[in-house]
């Protein structure tokens, strides 16, 4: 930054050396240095610091209207492998309409809190979702507003702390100032006397950079340090074009966990504040176990192997021609000769799951990571100039410029992405409804199962339990559903047919085409039920099964008989609401064999 601007820690040590703890010099310091930090950084960083809570903390000046910006900067951190543990945004505009699905980030629980200082006014913190939360009661006064959470200590993190997030608005800045002052240090000391480390975020619109020329500011300084809070940030957050200040801060309760951390502020044109951010290097985070999943290598080449082995077995050759066979017989050595095929020539491995690998939304392309990057440069050559000089006039003109142009840019790319998909999906609604619900992220996320199960008292925690808890519950439920119709007591069925119909229903043999034509109709899906035979492998080795499936069909259709393996679902429980430890509280879907098939039904 420019040779005139002052740190806190400049301007505090000219009274009173805040910045160590005793006279030794081997001493941690109560208040460090944070420095700039531009965006490759900020990745270094947060890599070298990855087992480390971090926080993000911004002054969003609208969520709508930065949402494109503040999306692309997470997913560039995402790109690298990086990210903040959690993000507290303030002055989010989050009026009556907000709806938080709208403002999701994958990975992340929305925890928002909607305005009440000010039109300006909303707070939203997103906490990575594999952390337990508790919310703490909303603060909401007439010129400022907070929201705190309880962060619980769990396999994924080593101790529990208070996260909070401050938003004072700058309509009541100067004739309400004692009375922030005097309400918030009534917080402060609830939470001094709480043994939990406590670290709040926010924008206070207080320059700590005046705490030596301006009375009101030394007195809030001094107000936080007897209350063990002391601010993490010392570098100024906002600027314009004759004055910087430190008006957005990180307070830290001081204790041995929140002593020692690593802040700074990120060179980032978000908004108009610089976002800031602090890692607590004594509080220990741990990535979600590595999920491991089955799949199914299923190549072309595999697949081509596997359809020559169906073809050039003589067992397919061999099944009963005969209409009036049961088909049991047909169906289990044409299921035989699949699976034996599959085992050799589409076996199943054992992977890490990894969701998230170098995913982003579709319409962030890299000319647009590219020219976001060329801004941040831009900006903190700005930021680097001497103010009042011709190269200060000159970058700022040239990065208003560009500013807009990026933004024009960022909103016309998304639009023509969106344009395209819709025009794709002119003649197929599925499509279109499909877009429609990515735009407003109506997308449907899974719920995570929950690790127990209440059935009336007892608490169900094995996953074999678990299983036949639903299986009493899925298969009893129609019983006892009918038992609780009530019956007409002198009435029996026969008493409803008194019509009379002559005409009867006749089932004809099917043929190869009919059965090809389903089949071409099926979408290919790659779920699939005990199987492991998905529509997408079916329609690839229809050529080869065609005439045994027809044939089976047929035998079905004269002899009444539908076979039993046909019979077997794999049944999936789906949450429906409310307390999600119910077995009441879901329903079931079931996935079965060809995925149900019209050409079986």
């Amino acid at each position: 930054m420019s040779k005139e601007t002052h740190s806190f820690t400049h301007v505090t040590e000219s009274n009173i050396d805040l910045t160590k703890t005793s006279e030794s010099e081997n001493e941690p310091l109560i208040i460090k240095h944070s420095s700039y930090h531009d965006f490759e950084q900020i990745v270094s960083l947060l890599k070298n610091n990855k087992n480390k809570f971090s926080i993000f903390s911004s002054n969003i000046q609208s969520l709508e209207s930065k949402w494109n910006l503040f999306q692309i900067f997470i997913e560039r951190l995402k790109k690298h492998g990086c990210y903040f543990n959690a993000l507290c945004l303030q002055e989010c505009w989050l009026g009556d309409n907000f709806r938080k699905e709208d403002f999701l980030l994958d990975g992340y629980e929305i925890i928002p809190q909607k305005r009440h200082c000010s039109t300006a006014g909303g707070l939203i913190i997103y906490l990575q979702n594999h952390f337990e939360y508790s919310e703490k009661p909303a603060l909401k006064y007439e010129n400022w507003e907070g929201q705190f959470i309880n962060i619980k200590s769990s396999t994924y993190l080593s101790k529990t702390f208070i996260l909070g997030n401050i938003y004072r608005c700058t309509l009541y800045l100067n004739e309400h100032y004692n009375e922030f002052k005097s309400q918030f240090e009534k917080h402060l000391k609830s939470l001094e006397s709480n043994n939990t480390d406590v670290l709040i975020a926010g924008d206070f619109n207080i320059d700590l950079l005046k705490v030596n020329n301006v009375s009101a500011i030394g007195d809030y300084f001094d107000m936080l340090t007897s209350h063990s809070f002391y601010p993490k940030i010392t570098m100024p957050t906002r600027f314009s074009n004759s004055n910087a200040s430190l008006i957005d801060s990180i307070l830290c309760k001081l204790t041995t966990t929140t002593l020692d951390t690593t802040s700074g502020v990120i060179i980032e044109k978000i908004s108009d504040h610089n976002p800031c951010f602090t890692i607590l290097n004594n509080i220990i985070t741990k990535d979600q176990c590595p999920r491991f999943v089955k799949v199914v290598i299923e190549n072309d080449e595999s697949v081509r192997n596997f359809c020559n082995h169906l073809a050039e077995s003589h067992e397919i050759q061999s099944l009963e021609n005969t209409l009036t066979q049961d088909p049991n017989l047909n169906y289990n050595k044409l299921h035989n000769l699949i699976q034996k095929a599959k085992n050799l020539h589409l076996p199943e491995k054992t992977v890490k799951f990894n969701k998230h690998k170098h995913k982003k939304n579709k319409w962030i392309s890299m000319s647009l990571i590219k020219s976001i990057k060329f801004r941040d440069d831009l900006y903190c050559k700005f930021r680097k100039s001497r103010p009042g000089s011709e190269q200060h006039h000159t970058l700022n003109r040239n990065l208003k410029t560009f500013n807009a142009i990026l933004k024009k840019t960022i909103r016309n790319t998304k639009k023509s992405y969106y344009d395209n998909l819709f025009e794709k999906y002119k003649g197929d609604i599925k499509g279109t409804w499909k877009t429609i619900n990515e735009i407003l992220n109506r997308t449907k996320r899974k719920n995570k199962f929950p690790l127990f199960f209440r059935d009336g008292n007892e608490v169900v925690t094995s996953k074999l339990a678990i299983a036949n808890h639903f299986n009493a519950f899925f298969t009893n439920i129609g019983p006892k559903l009918a038992k609780q119709i009530k019956k007409p007591i002198d009435k029996d069925f026969k008493s409803y047919l008194i019509r009379k119909f002559d005409s009867r229903l006749t089932f004809k043999n099917v043929d190869s085409e009919t059965v090809n034509n389903i089949i071409n109709e099926l979408a290919p899906k790659s779920s699939c039920g005990f199987d492991g035979v998905s529509t997408r492998l079916l329609k690839s080795i229809k050529g080869v099964i065609l005439k045994p499936i027809t044939l089976i069909i047929n035998q079905m259709l004269n002899t009444g008989i539908f076979p039993d393996k046909l019979k077997i679902a794999k049944v999936v429980p789906i949450y429906k609401k409310e307390d999600e430890t119910l077995f009441t509280n879901y329903r079931p879907i079931s996935i079965r064999v060809f995925q149900n098939l019209k050409i079986f039904r």
